[in-house]
């Protein structure tokens, strides 16, 4: 024990000596493991850091903000982009962005002009972006403490039985419109549940899957990771309380991004579960 823990102070001490780097984009996936800084292929993306009505007043578009309080007593934040920067007025429907695990509406807004929400809004629609139950923005209930188990104790099973209709009714009474629906991973999953459990639901005539995720039987990491649930499921409470959202996106930031060296080690824990391939990986988001 005294060995392993002189170990670990060693190796804490060697990352708090290494160069943090303040670059935190990168054009391939090996400038990462470089030293972001000095490597002309990086540069910093302010916006990964702002939050989403900072980057979108950043570029001149229009901001809405609403709170939607989902049947089970979550609130949910749902931001509006109503027109583009040259338009005064919506001139096609609503669109319905809705992000997937561990991320949040953020995540169609970073990669500047051309990010989906920017360039859906510049071509005329009503842009909305959804934030499910326990991601940054939707954070509250109405009764449930947001540090308790209780608050955490939901799956991708709510997200479309609860999350969703409250979104999707919310926008379909303000636009008085049919929606487009585009969900990137988790947010198609959610939609199939949301579709599957209320047919009669005429809310949506069009959608769109991003990276759609249904079946895991192929995923060999989260298959092997099922097996041995048993035995991970109490630490991994004990260390998270059932909050993975802010756990995985404080893992990235803090254990991966600053330092080179661990981030090739990230980049395989992510493809463990997201597959071997480069090609279908977009470095820069």
């Amino acid at each position: 024990m005294k060995t392993a823990a002189f170990l670990m102070v060693v190796v804490g001490i060697v990352v708090l000596r290494l160069k943090s780097n303040r670059n935190n984009v990168c054009k391939t996936f090996e400038d990462y493991y470089s030293n972001r800084d000095e490597n002309p292929n990086c540069y910093y993306n302010p916006d990964h850091e702002l939050e989403v009505p900072e980057i979108v007043m950043r570029y001149g578009y229009p901001i809405e903000e609403h709170n939607v309080t989902t049947s089970d007593g979550y609130i949910l934040t749902v931001f509006r982009i109503p027109h583009g920067i040259h338009t005064k007025t919506t001139s096609k429907k609503p669109v319905f962005l809705q992000h997937g695990l561990a991320i949040n509406s953020g995540s169609f807004l970073i990669t500047g002009r051309k990010s989906l929400g920017f360039m859906l809004a510049d071509a005329g629609y009503d842009v909305w972006l959804g934030n499910f139950r326990g991601s940054k923005y939707s954070n509250n209930h109405v009764y449930l403490d947001n540090q308790s188990e209780a608050f955490w104790n939901f799956s991708i099973q709510e997200n479309g039985l609860y999350d969703l209709p409250a979104q999707i009714n919310f926008v379909s009474n303000v636009t008085k419109q049919k929606i487009a629906y585009l969900g990137y991973s988790m947010g198609t999953t959610a939609a199939y549940i949301y579709l599957s459990t209320y047919p009669d639901e005429k809310k949506i005539d069009m959608l769109i899957g991003l990276a759609p995720a249904i079946y895991f039987h192929d995923v060999d990491f989260i298959e092997f990771f099922s097996k041995i649930w048993v035995v991970v499921a109490a630490p991994i409470q004990f260390i998270t309380n059932g909050k993975m959202y802010p756990r995985m996106g404080t893992m990235f930031k803090y254990l991966c991004l600053p330092y080179p060296i661990q981030m090739e080690l990230c980049q395989l824990f992510d493809m463990l579960i997201m597959g071997f391939s480069y090609a279908e990986n977009d470095p820069v988001t």
